[in-house]
């Protein structure tokens, strides 16, 4: 775009300067319409290229549109993840703790079955002849 913008305005300052210097006769009348005509051939050029220009910046944009879309899906789905993890560990602590009460559960168990076993012990040893 800037170019264009240069390109127009050497073209107008070009054509002004020629067209006063030459103007006058009929072969600068001619040599001015043929630096005119080429200076606008020139500027469809540019314009032309501007043109393309958008349209691949435009292209540009949609593309950066669409990886912007699957950033938000994939952001989405490992927020979901992260969150069944999240779960799922919290499960795993649930089943620790009520595994480690079920552990002292059994330990207390063990030593009342023990001290049962001790004090049965004691009485059979006093049967003993």
């Amino acid at each position: 775009m800037r170019a264009h913008n240069k390109a127009y305005g050497q073209y107008q300052s070009g054509l002004q300067a020629f067209i006063a210097s030459g103007f006058n006769s009929a072969s600068g009348a001619t040599q001015a319409m043929e630096v005119g005509r080429e200076k606008t051939q020139r500027t469809v050029t540019l314009v032309g290229e501007t043109g393309d220009s958008i349209r691949a910046i435009s292209a540009a944009i949609a593309s950066i549109v669409d990886m912007n879309t699957q950033i938000a899906t994939a952001a989405e789905q490992q927020s979901y993840a992260a969150e069944e993890i999240n779960k799922n560990v919290a499960n795993v602590v649930t089943m620790v703790q009520n595994a480690n009460q079920s552990a002292r559960q059994s330990t207390q168990t063990a030593n009342k079955l023990d001290e049962s076993a001790q004090t049965l012990s004691q009485q059979i040893a006093h049967f003993r002849v």
